[in-house]
């Protein structure tokens, strides 16, 4: 039996027309990483203005369809990404949410594909292929150290291949991200006071610090999305029963 979500996307028009100053205005409530992973979808269809719902979008019925009592998208988080939105060419953020042509939070409809720009581009139907190209492009690359890691809380699913690992490259790696979590990390491994931690200045800091390693690792947390959005060498540790940031090209493995 056909589902009826499927009945009104077979129906529905699948491009909407550009706002009434003549670019799109997009909507998201997701997490920063699932900001990023929209940024493809938004420049294919011609670009425009960015809404972002520091409330976490407990209003919109697509949040309480995946069962998101809230999301880490607030205030705070918005001010972090601001300044590496705005200088994109093809997209500005915008306080106006009165008029709204697409919704971004249906990507959530979409994470068959085990992608999540995948998952924002199947919202119009549109090409995969646009995320074959870097949609973030860094400012200044900044050599820190050889490899650039980050591990967060979320989808810890390979401890054996960090405890192999690290032994091997913490003499020339730096650790990103919150110190809490630099901290667990060490302590997870038991290398206390042994992985050189980073603090960024900011968010164009944080993407030209992982542009300027040889390879990103890390798992599916927001660096590792700055990392897929310049196309840079990477190694993530992946959710093992369902992946959502598997990007098929030759500088990306996954674990």
């Amino acid at each position: 039996m056909i589902s009826l979500y499927r009945l009104q996307s077979l129906f529905r028009v699948r491009r909407r027309m550009p706002g009434r100053h003549g670019t799109m205005t997009f909507n998201h409530s997701g997490d920063l990483g699932d900001v990023i992973y929209s940024l493809p979808a938004i420049r294919a269809l011609g670009g425009g203005h960015l809404y972002l719902d520091s409330t976490g979008g407990l209003a919109d019925p697509l949040v309480k369809w995946a069962d998101r009592k809230s999301t880490k998208l607030n205030e705070r988080s918005i001010e972090f990404i601001a300044p590496l939105i705005n200088r994109l060419a093809y997209v500005k953020l915008t306080a106006d949410s009165s008029s709204i042509d697409l919704n971004l939070n249906e990507f959530r409809r979409h994470h068959k594909y085990h992608n999540l720009a995948d998952a924002h581009l199947a919202i119009e139907g549109l090409p995969f292929s646009e995320r074959d190209r870097a949609w973030i492009e860094p400012l200044k690359p900044k050599r820190l150290a050889r490899y650039v890691i980050n591990r967060t809380p979320r989808y810890q699913s390979n401890f054996g291949w960090w405890e192999d690992l690290i032994p091997r490259i913490q003499d020339c790696c730096v650790f990103i991200g919150y110190k809490k979590e630099h901290e667990y990390f060490e302590y997870a491994f038991r290398k206390e006071g042994q992985i050189p931690f980073y603090q960024v200045e900011g968010i164009e800091d944080m993407v030209n610090v992982i542009a300027g390693s040889e390879c990103f690792m890390g798992n599916e947390g927001f660096c590792n999305a700055l990392a897929q959005s310049i196309r840079h060498n990477l190694i993530c540790e992946v959710n093992q029963v369902y992946p959502a940031v598997i990007f098929k090209r030759s500088n990306a493995r996954y674990v």
